[in-house]
């Protein structure tokens, strides 16, 4: 019945390199990874999947299709609710083309990956990695969210970095690829053979070669780096460190205690010595938190339940 019950989900945090990876698995000939999509899993539900059925399949088809229409000019008819059924057919609809492989890129989504797989036990899923640094200086001159939001992407990335440990565990016998963002630039052909002998798909060099990168329109992607680096190779090494250039002294002291073990497990070594900040730099971390309710909630869930954050900070359609 269905045409592909092993789809690609690809996922991590904002700025984290979700883009990049999803073009170049797009490339290969029997791929196809919609990216700045529906964001399907997050209309799937633990519930849904006991049930075997879609619930509420009217009011989602139609957030769903609000999507479908913004991004694709496109909208989606779903025939009967099986959940199999919604998400392929989803994904056949938005693709239209006749690849094997289909999938989606889904960013500030790895929870949904345990539900991915008992949705697609043969699934295929894909988890990027950051410097927790590098997002945030990205995130910081990237975004269009008001205020000091963009400091929420310090719990995202904790969020992220505790989920790529447990999944890495405990989905070590499924097609579950974790990949560090600074490898992938370094690398990108010793990665990318890595990752597809781990997903069971055969490599094919148009992965690593930038020209085959397309966008929704199937016109040539261009990178979407937050910075105009002096080098002109498309794997510019230059953006794994940048963050030393753009972040302020206070912003690397929260990020290095704040993440400090989760950094140090992923081998991502401290930059500052500093064990406290002077007065001036506590009372800017103390104004933004306090100025703002929404990176206040994330910063008591972290000292409180140890939880990072799995959220954007603006609506992801106006």
């Amino acid at each position: 019945m269905y045409k592909n019950n092993s789809p690609i989900f690809i996922t991590g945090t904002w700025r984290s390199g979700t883009t990049t990876l999803s073009r170049m698995i797009n490339a290969h000939p029997d791929i196809n990874v919609i990216y700045d999509g529906i964001h399907l899993l997050k209309y799937i539900s633990d519930e849904d999947i006991k049930n075997k059925t879609l619930k509420n399949i009217k009011k989602k088809m139609q957030l769903i299709n609000k999507f479908a229409k913004k991004r694709f000019e496109k909208k989606i008819v779903i025939i009967n609710k099986d959940l199999k059924n919604f998400y392929i057919e989803t994904l056949n609809q938005l693709t239209n083309n006749d690849k094997k492989i289909k999938g989606e890129k889904s960013n500030v989504q790895w929870s949904k990956i345990p539900i991915f797989f008992k949705l697609f036990p043969k699934g295929r899923v894909i988890h990027i990695i950051r410097d927790p640094r590098g997002v945030l200086a990205s995130w910081k001159k990237f975004t269009y969210a008001k205020g000091n939001r963009y400091l929420d992407s310090i719990f995202n990335c904790f969020g992220s970095l505790n989920s790529a440990i447990e999944y890495s565990k405990i989905f070590k016998n499924k097609r579950y690829v974790l990949i560090k963002y600074e490898d992938l630039i370094s690398n990108p052909e010793i990665e990318m053979r890595k990752t597809f002998k781990k997903l069971d798909i055969k490599f094919h060099r148009n992965v690593i070669n930038p020209k085959y990168y397309k966008s929704k329109k199937n016109k040539r992607w261009k990178a979407n780096s937050s910075f105009k680096l002096t080098s002109k190779r498309y794997f510019n090494i230059k953006s794994i460190d940048i963050w030393k250039k753009k972040l302020n002294d206070y912003e690397i002291f929260l990020i290095e205690n704040i993440l400090h073990d989760k950094m140090k497990f992923f081998k991502y070594k401290k930059f500052q010595e500093k064990t406290a900040l002077d007065k001036k730099n506590c009372d800017i971390i103390k104004n933004k938190f306090l100025g703002s309710k929404f990176l206040l909630s994330g910063l008591m869930d972290f000292l409180i339940f140890s939880k990072g954050q799995e959220r954007v900070p603006v609506k992801r359609i106006k």
